[in-house]
C-alpha cells in the first residue's frame, strides 16, 4: 500500500506538486502492451493527482470516463508531450467516495473496460513534532502536506500523533527521485536541491495514498 506523505521543501511549490504524476513512466513498447489501471486509491481533499494507465500508447482512445460522484471526485485525460503513456488525472473535491469508469479503444479494434474506487479525505496534520535543529515546523502543517523551509541544516525529530504510525523518513534529490531513508536524530541539510519527506499511516482509519 502507497504511504501518506509530507514534504519539507526549500522549492515554492503548489501543495503536494511531489505526488502529481503517480504512475507516469516511458513507455516504449507497442500497441500489443498488456493495459493495467490502479484499482483503488486513497487521496486528501485537494489532491490534484495523475495515474497512468500502464501500456498505453499515443494511439490508444479513452472513451466514456466518468466519475460516479463528481462532488468528490473530477476526472480527465491528460496527456503529455513526449510521451506514449496515457493519464487520467482526478481532483480530489470533498471527503466520501467515487468511482472511475472509462474504456480505452485501441487501433486494433479491441475495447478494455476499467473501474477504481478513490476514498477522499479530509487532511488532518499528523505530526506531535517536527524539528530541524531547534526550529519547528510542526504548525506548517496544520492545513498543508508540504511546506518551503528554507535552507536549513540541523538535527532532525518528528514524531506522530496517537493513530498515526511513522513509516519512514527519506532524504530526497529534487528531479531526479533519488532517495534514501534516513534515521530520525540525523543531522540533515535541505538546499535547493534536496528536501525531506515523511511517511506515514492512519492507523484509525486504516487509509494510505
Amino acid at each position: 500500500m502507497k504511504k501518506n506523505k509530507l514534504f519539507l521543501r526549500i522549492i515554492t511549490m503548489v501543495l503536494v506538486v511531489s505526488l502529481v504524476y503517480l504512475g507516469v513512466n516511458p513507455i516504449t513498447a507497442n500497441a500489443a502492451n498488456k493495459l493495467s489501471f490502479i484499482k483503488s486509491a486513497d487521496c486528501m481533499v485537494g489532491n490534484e493527482m495523475c495515474y497512468g494507465i500502464l501500456g498505453s500508447v499515443s494511439t490508444d482512445k479513452i472513451v466514456g470516463l466518468k466519475s460516479s460522484n463528481t462532488k468528490v471526485l473530477k476526472v480527465k485525460e491528460q496527456r503529455i508531450k513526449g510521451e506514449q503513456e496515457i493519464n487520467i488525472a482526478v481532483i480530489a473535491k470533498k471527503a466520501g467516495t467515487s468511482t472511475i469508469t472509462f474504456k480505452v479503444k485501441r487501433k486494433n479494434g479491441k475495447t478494455y473496460s476499467f473501474k477504481s474506487v478513490f476514498h477522499v479525505y479530509k487532511y488532518e496534520n499528523p505530526l506531535s513534532n517536527c524539528k530541524i535543529g531547534k526550529k519547528s515546523y510542526k504548525d506548517k502543517f496544520n492545513k498543508k502536506q508540504s511546506y518551503d523551509a528554507g535552507a536549513v541544516t540541523g538535527k532532525l525529530q518528528v514524531s506522530v500523533k496517537k493513530g498515526y504510525k511513522l513509516k519512514g523518513l527519506y532524504y530526497c534529490e529534487s528531479g531526479t527521485g533519488l532517495e534514501k531513508k534516513i534515521k530520525n536524530g540525523k543531522n540533515i541539510s535541505l538546499d535547493a536541491d534536496h528536501y525531506l519527506r515523511i511517511d506515514y499511516k492512519n492507523t484509525k482509519k486504516n487509509y494510505s495514498y
